[in-house]
């Protein structure tokens, strides 16, 4: 059920059909109302434990517009932001001037579709309906894992609790609505002895206050925190074995779906088709995991759930990878009408199998493995199927079955590589990052431990 649309929405969807009759060049446009809610509370050390300084109540509403010009031999876009003070009609009158100097081939837009879009949950009910209930839990749980951190002074730290609601409606019939929901928490943390110069600032990030396990988190950074000054660089090596957590994972995963896209292959990017083959199956070391990959839009409270893409086709589930064989491209109206490919609108969180190896056996499967526990920013470039980072803190294991904690070098991959001879844990770890100015959203649910075999050097100390 669509709530009814602000009285500036309707207004500016009168004057948009208004525009259309009056202006013959203007063929469509889309209308995007997004209401925001949060609460953010700030807090700082008093006498040994955190208290909130600041306590926020931030409510906020926005519109996009996006409009459509027929251009003669080709199709003219044009989009801006739309506030309430502005004059509508003349922010109508921008956006299609700035339409009619764009030029793209022309394509037909979407209409509503045949078949109801699904019905699919796509928040965190308790943030949107029950927010300080929410708040208060995640409050003491802060709590309780500050009350276990021993040898360290919690600095500050800031949590945000945060829900949206998105309505469409476009000129050819679209409407669309979606509730949203995400909780932002950071922590600052310091070892406590006399003369330290160094501190540890941590960011936890979830579509749902299910997924955060703040306790868990928190005592993580205290680690972190207590290793500071005890660490040492890795030694250089063209070929290491590396343990990853699910975070990791999902970054790699990622790449290999964009691959996917057939944007990428109208742009004459470096693509996938559907059949071939990401690793050589006859060549894989042995106990190496298949690399199985299910894009599902209906996941309750994940990132990437919904009813509809971003153009509104009704929203696909489809397994995209099989043993590392390409089942799917994804393929979207416009782009595929330009290649003549037939819209399917796949979608959704990432599904990856796991496999028979628990974490245990993981880290001892090869020699002087190093667990990765955090990188310092993992850059991974979908172009190339490549990825680089500093190592922020890992634990490179020895034969004796001690282990040193090594900062510092450079780690990069090659993700073809780093699949072809993978091994996945049989426990599964949960991503549900919410998408944010400078990354998109990832939903994945799959292996929480990866052992990567092939495609990993190190730089580091020289030996």
């Amino acid at each position: 059920m669509h709530p009814n649309p602000s009285v500036f929405f309707q207004s500016c969807v009168t004057l948009l059909k208004q525009s259309e009759q009056e202006i013959p060049e203007f063929i469509g446009w889309e209308l995007i109302e997004t209401t925001r809610n949060s609460i953010q509370h700030l807090y700082q050390n008093n006498n040994g434990k955190l208290s909130a300084h600041q306590k926020r109540t931030v409510e906020a509403i926005s519109y996009h517009l996006e409009v459509f010009t027929n251009n003669g031999k080709t199709m003219g876009t044009g989009s801006l932001n739309i506030q309430v003070f502005h004059d509508i009609k003349d922010r109508i009158n921008i956006v299609i001037e700035m339409a009619k100097n764009s030029h793209n081939p022309s394509w037909n837009l979407l209409k509503p579709p045949a078949e109801p879009y699904p019905k699919v949950i796509t928040a965190d009910l308790e943030i949107v309906t029950n927010v300080n209930s929410v708040l208060n839990k995640l409050e003491g749980e802060i709590a309780d894992a500050i009350s276990e951190s021993k040898n360290v002074i919690v600095n500050s730290a800031e949590l945000f609790l945060n829900s949206e609601s998105i309505q469409r409606h476009t000129n050819t019939g679209i409407k669309t609505y979606k509730v949203g929901s995400n909780v932002y928490f950071e922590i600052a943390m310091e070892p406590d002895q006399e003369n330290n110069t160094q501190e540890v600032l941590n960011i936890k990030t979830s579509l749902s206050a299910n997924d955060l396990n703040l306790k868990d988190f928190i005592l993580k950074t205290t680690q972190e925190t207590l290793t500071l000054g005890h660490t040492s660089e890795p030694k250089t090596s063209e070929d290491v074995n590396i343990l990853v957590n699910e975070d990791v994972i999902a970054d790699l995963c990622l790449a290999v779906q964009s691959q996917l896209s057939c944007v990428r292959e109208y742009h004459r990017l470096p693509c996938l088709q559907v059949g071939q083959q990401i690793y050589d199956l006859k060549n894989r070391k042995k106990g190496s995991s298949p690399l199985n990959i299910t894009l599902d839009p209906f996941l309750p409270a994940m990132t990437d759930s919904s009813a509809y893409t971003g153009e509104g086709l009704v929203a696909k589930k489809a397994q995209i990878i099989n043993d590392g064989k390409v089942m799917f491209q994804l393929i979207n109206n416009r782009f595929g009408q330009y290649l003549k490919k037939e819209p399917n609108g796949i979608t959704g969180n990432m599904l990856v199998d796991t496999d028979a190896y628990s974490y245990d056996e993981l880290k001892i499967k090869e020699e002087n493995i190093i667990e990765i526990i955090k990188f310092s920013s993992l850059l991974v470039d979908s172009q190339k199927m490549t990825w680089s980072s500093e190592i922020k803190l890992a634990k490179q294991y020895h034969s004796d079955g001690t282990y040193t904690m090594i900062k510092g070098g450079v780690m990069s991959g090659n993700i073809w590589d780093n699949f072809a001879d993978a091994m996945f844990s049989s426990n599964t770890g949960i991503v549900n990052f919410p998408p944010n100015s400078y990354n998109d959203a990832k939903g994945y649910v799959g292996p929480a431990w990866m052992l990567i075999r092939k495609g990993v050097s190190v730089v580091g100390v020289s030996l």
